[in-house]
């Protein structure tokens, strides 16, 4: 049944109806995805059960649907709670999380390698015509040219469309696997973080847009200074791929990569795994080559988009709690996961641009010190990996010197010795699953370099293959799923059962993490959490206030449940994101 309130007697049904219900599916239809632009209105409102959908002008009727909300004592089914609470709240309706099921995130939890759209979902477990009314929709759309902001809201293939979603999210909560995903003991925990990150996209993060239009002009100017000077001295262009082939392979660059199409690739992965074996002037413009790419996205991707998704200074980052298999979390508009780490110069610049929330605050960042390897070693049960660790917290080293250290049996081994950049990368790469060859190009060294390294790493360390192995054969022999200690499911590729070590390692980081944020908005920090990017958290605190919140943010951080602790230290105030000293 679909019914369409249009008049005073439709509400009160709805009304009488609405309250003999346990469970109330909701959607909204909306003019778009972005929450903070000036013009967002929600256009429609849906309610349903199994059965039955009631569809809603909601400018018409806001104070009505408000109501409803506000009074209704059982449980709402939504599916992707977050962006439809947030929609709400956006035009003065609040959707108590407490309040909420979100279909969405139990799916998430279940099938974390399937799409967990609601018709994706719907169309694995209710019924294989689930995205029907999409289609339609989409063709009507197309045909007359309209967009979510202007299609007619009594338009039928609308109105149909808004009414099945909340018939088949009511139908997805009843399934076998949603029910299953409401019961995984992560969920609770995805529910809680999911709301603390809410609060940040809500607040919001604050750049310098001056600093940004000033960077942003910098590096182009330096990219079309570099293609010019190619083009000049060389002859080509440096943007165009098949151009930077054919001069590399006629200078004797070895390009032993080939894309789809079988042509010589001259991706970053295949030009940084020449660059070992190049020297001259052909090294010259390979580096130029990943100079220019570097710096043009970083001027599209994170200054201009700073500039163009702010209101005032103002930003809103859509944070993906559950972005990836292994549940950890990303950030788009802007693509924060993707910024390189802190110790690029060029992305630390960057993250200049990052600035109080506030007026007389600073920001404090918090990671957790190698939090991926200190699992393997915990995890790995190698005495010798976990003494490097504890060795290196007792004394203030490094972890990496005290491993160089055994690994070369050189006790005078500094951290900056050249041989500690081999076996860093060597530690990361392999938590990862990459291959010598890949290590290699990381490092920076050749292959044989890079396979002599790792055959003194994984000698002196046996437990980490070890580790890799048994996950390896956990994965085969339980239908290829890794779980983590606090019960996350991991779907493992059967062609890829390597990675397994790295599902387990990434997983379990993930919930340590989102405890952690959860830990630091009940400790009443909530109002002050800016970003979460990898495993920092950045803050935006009253500079009268920084010590407290420092001594907060580590206790609720630091986490000494495992053999090897895993740490994190507060960074001093600072008055942006990239001057943050950690």
């Amino acid at each position: 049944m679909l019914r369409i309130v249009q008049s005073i007697d439709d509400a009160l049904e709805l009304r009488d109806w609405f309250h003999r219900q346990e469970v109330v599916a909701l959607d909204t239809e909306t003019t778009g995805f972005d929450i903070y632009s000036p013009g967002f209105r929600i256009r429609l409102i849906q309610f349903g059960n199994q059965t039955e959908a009631w569809v809603v002008p909601f400018e018409r009727w806001t104070g009505f649907v408000n109501e409803l909300i506000s009074r209704y004592t059982g449980t709402f089914l939504v599916h992707n709670a977050a962006y439809d609470i947030a929609a709400l709240r956006a035009v003065g309706v609040i959707l108590p999380w407490h309040k909420v099921v979100d279909t969405m995130i139990a799916m998430r939890l279940i099938e974390p390698h399937r799409a967990a759209g609601l018709k994706d979902a719907a169309t694995r477990h209710v019924s294989k015509a689930a995205s029907a009314s999409q289609v339609d929709l989409h063709k009507a759309m197309r045909a007359n040219k309209w967009g979510w902001h202007d299609i007619p809201i009594d338009f039928p293939l609308y109105t149909y469309y808004a009414a099945m979603d909340v018939i088949l999210t009511a139908r997805l909560y009843e399934s076998r696997a949603c029910q299953e995903g409401l019961r995984e003991p992560l969920y609770r925990l995805e529910m809680d973080v999911r709301e603390v990150c809410s609060s940040m996209e809500r607040l919001g993060m604050r750049v310098d847009v001056e600093f940004c239009f000033e960077k942003r002009s910098e590096l182009v100017r330096e990219a079309e200074a570099i293609k010019k000077e190619v083009e000049e001295n060389y002859g080509f262009s440096l943007t165009s791929n098949g151009a930077l082939a054919k001069w590399l392979l006629g200078a004797g660059v070895p390009l032993t990569k080939t894309t789809d199409g079988g042509a010589p690739s001259v991706s970053k992965d295949a030009l940084e795994e020449a660059l070992p074996y190049t020297g001259g002037t052909p090294a010259d413009i390979i580096r130029m080559a990943l100079r220019v790419r570097k710096i043009q996205k970083l001027a599209s991707a994170y200054y201009e988009n700073f500039i163009n998704l702010s209101t005032d200074g103002l930003l809103h980052p859509s944070i993906e709690t559950i972005a990836a298999r292994t549940g950890r979390m990303s950030i788009r508009n802007p693509a924060l996961q993707t910024l390189p780490k802190a110790s690029d110069p060029d992305a630390k610049e960057v993250r200049r641009a990052v600035i109080p929330r506030n007026e007389g605050e600073v920001l404090i960042g918090c990671d957790y010190n190698q939090i991926e390897l200190r699992c393997i070693a915990s995890f790995s049960g190698d005495p010798d990996l976990q003494r490097a660790f504890l060795t290196a917290d007792e004394v203030g080293s490094d972890f990496f010197t005290e491993a160089c250290k055994v690994v070369y049996d050189d006790p005078t081994i500094t951290k900056g010795d050249p041989r500690r950049d081999g076996v860093k990368t060597l530690f990361y790469a392999s938590g990862y699953g990459a291959g010598v060859a890949k290590m290699a190009a990381t490092a920076g060294v050749t292959v044989p370099e890079m396979k002599a390294i790792s055959d003194k790493v994984f000698g002196r360390y046996p437990g980490v293959k070890r580790l890799m192995k048994a996950c390896e054969r956990s994965a085969a022999e339980n239908d290829n799923w890794i779980i983590t200690p606090s019960g996350r499911r991991i779907w493992i590729d059967p062609e890829m059962g390597y990675k397994a070590m790295n599902g387990l390692i990434q997983g379990h980081a993930a919930d340590v993490f989102k405890k952690a944020l959860v830990h630091m908005a009940h400790a009443g920090l909530d109002e002050l959490m800016v970003v979460p990017v990898h495993d920092e958290i950045v803050l935006s605190v009253p500079w009268d206030a920084v010590e407290d919140v420092q001594q907060i943010v580590r206790e609720c951080m630091t986490d000494r449940d495992h053999v090897v602790p895993l740490l994190a230290e507060p960074s001093p105030g600072a008055l942006t994101w990239g001057d943050i000293d950690k």
